[in-house]
């Protein structure tokens, strides 16, 4: 009797342990957004529910020095990893979830980035402030944080960076020609393929989740472009183009496809427009909204994250101490209104987010 007892005292007390640590872990890790501050070598890391920063890694602090410029981020899709494009000290850097620098690798004047699932490279681009990088963008091994392969794309100053969810093929467009260059990232065999219209200046492109449509912003032109790529993702149908003006910046879709927000650098707004009827829907004006750079969302999509430049110093906060700090502007995607202001170092630019491949589509490539 006094074993049974002992034995089902310990039962009860395995079960209560059970349930304490049952909500414990059925808790799921935070998103975290990436946030560049050019002009401070700082990457400020945000947690996407609160909106609180977790985190601040300081690259000169890393032996980069203070002209390190951190320009993009790309973080794998399981959010394990992220990286970091340093123009200033030509390098490209792999960090974990615990911001830890695990590795680095150096490129020539590094610009956008792009880590795509099942594919297990980084794709690295040039910077839009080059004067005359080479005409290629460097193949990364993920791992090893080794160039795998430099491949040449055949045109100058390639800028914009983007793959399909799967990453079985990649984009990249040039600055000064209406070129773009279609990898396939089995063989990194390069097709060029010319962009109708004048001259874009094509900034950044953006794939939807389902990978049936593909957008690029226009600089010079004030234009988004949106390519087919259902069935033809190595061979993208221009479909249409839809004018906002402002300089077009680094535009993403919603992570359920149906939305694209374009942040318009010199017109100090966000432009919202319906992927399928391409219907300018929104824009988004805020005092905070300032030269904004770049745009993700939260996984869930119930938030977009925009960066903004704010060189000027037009936004200046209620604790303002004469400095212009770079911003991260958070929009309800619900209701297209500003919730929050979150103040990061000077010239805010790439801002990044893990970009699950989408479970409510089936993405083929």
């Amino acid at each position: 009797m006094i074993y049974l007892g002992a034995t089902s005292l310990d039962m009860r007390y395995l079960f209560l342990l059970l349930l304490i640590a049952a909500p414990l872990a059925a808790q799921p890790s935070p998103d975290y957004i990436y946030v560049c501050s050019q002009n401070a070598a700082l990457v400020t890391v945000f947690d996407t529910e609160t909106f609180e920063p977790a985190d601040t890694v300081d690259v000169a602090a890393l032996g980069f020095g203070k002209n390190a410029k951190p320009h993009h981020v790309a973080v794998e899709p399981e959010g394990e990893f992220w990286y970091l494009s340093l123009i200033g000290a030509n390098r490209v850097l792999k960090f974990n979830r615990e911001n830890e620098l695990l590795g680095q690798v150096e490129v020539e004047t590094p610009g956008m980035l792009k880590a795509s699932a099942q594919v297990d490279y980084v794709y690295a681009a040039r910077s839009i402030s080059a004067v005359n990088p080479p005409s290629s963008i460097m193949l990364i091994d993920r791992e090893a944080m080794e160039i795998e392969e430099e491949i040449d794309v055949l045109f100058p100053r390639p800028h914009a960076m983007q793959s399909t969810p799967h990453g079985m093929y990649t984009y990249t467009a040039s600055l000064t020609r209406n070129q773009m260059a279609i990898i396939g990232t089995q063989t990194n065999e390069v097709e060029l393929q010319d962009i109708p219209g004048s001259l874009h200046t094509i900034v950044q492109f953006g794939t939807s989740p389902n990978a049936l449509q593909m957008i690029g912003t226009g600089q010079t032109s004030g234009q988004v472009l949106f390519w087919n790529l259902e069935g033809t993702p190595d061979r993208p149908e221009f479909v249409d183009s839809v004018y906002v003006g402002g300089q077009p910046w680094h535009a993403m879709f919603e992570p359920d496809g149906a939305f694209v927000y374009v942040p318009q650098n010199a017109g100090d707004a966000v432009t919202v427009i319906d992927a399928h009827t391409r219907e300018v829907l929104a824009k988004v004006e805020h005092e905070a909204l300032r030269q904004p750079y770049d745009a993700v969302f939260r996984p869930d999509g119930r938030y977009a994250f925009v960066s903004a430049n704010n060189l000027r110093g037009d936004y200046k906060p209620n604790s303002w101490n004469g400095e212009h700090p770079g911003l991260v502007v958070v929009i309800d995607t619900q209701t297209h209104e500003v919730v929050k202001v979150l103040e990061v170092g000077p010239n805010a630019t790439g801002i990044g987010v893990r970009k699950p491949v989408s479970q409510d589509f089936f993405a083929p490539y």
